[in-house]
């Protein structure tokens, strides 16, 4: 039964040690240039079948659109992150005027304190799951 336990414990830490690992590697072709993701994939390309000289600069090519294409698109993902953030927070000011016009100043108060009692509450929550790992 010990050695059970034993074995099963190692196996854990085995297995928790390896995510972790894991997780501290960056993904392939994070932080790269186009050129060197194109670069990369190609050798690897070349190796795996045997490409020729000239099939190796056509699948460059190939490589190289494709990654900057990618790249364009990572671009525009935060610039329309962005952009989502400054439509909501546009949205929350003019729903916090409407409300500011329908609630007497007493409510309006109550109001402004329990929408930033439920922010804080969202932040906790996400340094939680962050501090978990969760992201």
């Amino acid at each position: 039964m010990n050695r059970l336990f034993l074995v099963a414990m190692t196996l854990l830490l085995i297995g928790f040690t390896s995510a972790t690992f894991a997780q501290d590697q960056p993904m392939e072709g994070q932080g790269r240039s186009p050129e060197e993701r194109a670069k990369n994939l190609t050798t690897r390309m070349t190796k795996q079948f045997g490409l020729s000289t000239e099939q190796q600069s056509s699948v460059y090519e190939v490589n190289l659109n494709q990654a900057k294409k990618v790249e364009e698109m990572r671009g525009q993902g935060k610039e329309m992150r962005q952009q989502k953030v400054e439509q909501m927070k546009q949205m929350r000011t003019e729903h916090e005027e409407r409300m500011k016009v329908i609630l007497t100043p007493d409510q309006f108060t109550s109001y402004v304190k329990m929408r930033e009692a439920n922010q804080a509450k969202r932040r906790e929550k996400m340094q939680e799951r962050r501090a978990a790992g969760g992201k």
